[in-house]
């Protein structure tokens, strides 16, 4: 339920920050269309207009939820931009090096030696 909510939020808060006629527009989210981005797609589909929280009880859920859940992180607390080190370090603080070959698309693998290779 948190997890579906708080997509739901990131959805919603990227849907209505885009413009909701630009030319040219296009998603980099699988089948979301620009007639979505507008209440009355969804209020067409059956969806209730009905105020679930207040702009006041969705920030203390917010902010209730980014302190008591590690997994959940403010966006708006990070830098706006890193330099190419302090974006390596971030990189390799969150994941490793395979100790197994990787298989790929075409089921072919990799080992450890080419993917130091290509991440180098």
């Amino acid at each position: 339920m948190r997890r579906s909510i708080i997509a739901l939020s990131i959805t919603l808060g990227v849907a209505f920050s885009a413009p909701m006629h630009a030319e040219g527009w296009q998603s980099d989210v699988i089948g979301v269309t620009q007639s979505q981005l507008s209440p009355s797609y969804w209020l067409a589909k059956g969806a209730s207009a009905k105020m679930i929280m207040t702009e006041a009880q969705i920030a203390a859920f917010n902010e209730k939820l980014i302190k008591d859940n590690k997994y959940i992180v403010d966006p708006l607390s990070f830098q706006k931009s890193l330099t190419k080190d302090e974006l390596t370090r971030a990189i390799h603080s969150a994941s490793s090096i395979p100790k197994k070959p990787a298989l790929f698309y075409r089921r072919t693998a990799t080992h450890r030696e080419r993917f130091c290779k290509i991440s180098g």
